[in-house]
């Protein structure tokens, strides 16, 4: 296992509708790539320092993630007003919990587009968990948009990218939601911004999240994971998921884009399944994807005992590494179960 050392940079940065966003960067001395990072619902950028350092290190890359709009420190924490952070005057910060699906996205391709440039013309990865991974495998059908590229000059989003990762996707929740209130969350987020932005419980049972008790026991003690969201974000976020599958999200996935899909087959917070049947309906054509099922494991992938969290590390760096250009055997489509004993075996 690599030993390179990571750089870890925590900025404040603007992003679209002059929002400030709490961003943090892990990256080697010269990356060769760069993974652009979408979190889940109700968490934050913090909670993947040591999976980050590690995916950073195995795939020689640059990873940069952001709290998203509504959620974490870029909610939940006021802006430093330093001389040094005099480019957050005049800014407005997000709310508690305030978003909804189509400016998550513009934000999305916002970062997107900041860090393909930063890259100097070089594309990148892009990546998401749990509400993160339904937005990112939502991105193809996005870009085909007439939302997105809307400043002039802008090249296609999705000729930015080299390929999608997808964890513990929120396309169906294990256990669904109760019917009025996705319904109730979905019909207010179209009325007033009054009702859209009014909380609702929205309890996470912190030990369906990792068989590690001392993660569980951070989670339970963070106050940037909260158990309420408002109505406007609740709703949509989970009509987005299933729309990836009534959609023809899959059907219509561009046949050049790589696409991995990791999920644990006891999550209990967002349905394996229905991860694997947005699998199963990806174009026939399409070799360049990779579907792994993690036996017995938990929504937090990323989080669970060693050694699990640093074989996902692994799994997803070779998926990376063999996609690049200097890959000349192409990764055909497959489907790969992974056990606790066969994680040991492989570290």
């Amino acid at each position: 296992m690599t030993s390179s050392p990571v750089t870890t940079i925590q900025e404040w940065l603007v992003g679209p509708l002059n929002t400030p966003f709490f961003t943090t960067s892990w990256s080697v001395a010269q990356p060769e790539r760069t993974i652009v990072f979408v979190h889940g619902f109700n968490e934050h950028i913090t909670r993947y320092d040591h999976y980050f350092t590690l995916l950073s290190q195995l795939t020689s890359s640059r990873i940069f993630a952001f709290d998203q709009r509504g959620f974490g420190h870029s909610a939940f924490t006021l802006p430093p007003s330093s001389e040094e952070h005099s480019h957050l005057k005049g800014t407005k910060r997000s709310r508690k919990g305030i978003t909804n699906t189509p400016q998550q996205r513009v934000d999305i391709e916002f970062w997107v587009r900041k860090e393909a440039e930063k890259a100097k013309g070089g594309k990148v990865w892009l990546y998401g968990h749990s509400m993160g991974g339904a937005l990112v495998l939502g991105i193809p059908t996005y870009a085909a948009s007439s939302a997105s590229g809307t400043n002039a000059g802008d090249v296609p989003l999705l000729s930015l990218l080299s390929g999608i990762i997808s964890s513990s996707p929120l396309i169906h929740q294990t256990t669904p939601a109760p019917k009025w209130q996705v319904s109730l969350g979905n019909g207010v987020a179209n009325l007033t911004s009054f009702l859209a932005n009014r909380h609702i419980p929205a309890p996470v049972d912190p030990a369906q999240l990792s068989r590690d008790p001392a993660k569980v026991e951070e989670n339970r003690k963070d106050v940037l994971c909260p158990q309420t969201a408002s109505l406007g974000a609740l709703g949509p976020m989970l009509l987005t998921g299933q729309a990836l599958l009534t959609d023809g999200a899959p059907k219509d996935w561009p046949v050049d884009l790589p696409l991995l899909i990791v999920h644990g087959t006891a999550d209990a917070i967002t349905s394996p399944k229905a991860s694997h049947e947005f699998h199963s309906l990806l174009p026939a054509e399409h070799i360049k994807n990779k579907y792994i099922t993690v036996e017995g494991g938990f929504h937090e992938l990323h989080n669970e005992p060693a050694p699990i969290w640093e074989h996902l590390a692994k799994d997803v760096s070779e998926f990376v590494l063999a996609q690049s250009s200097n890959s000349s055997v192409p990764v055909a489509a497959q489907v790969e179960t992974v056990g606790a004993g066969e994680q040991q075996s492989k570290l």
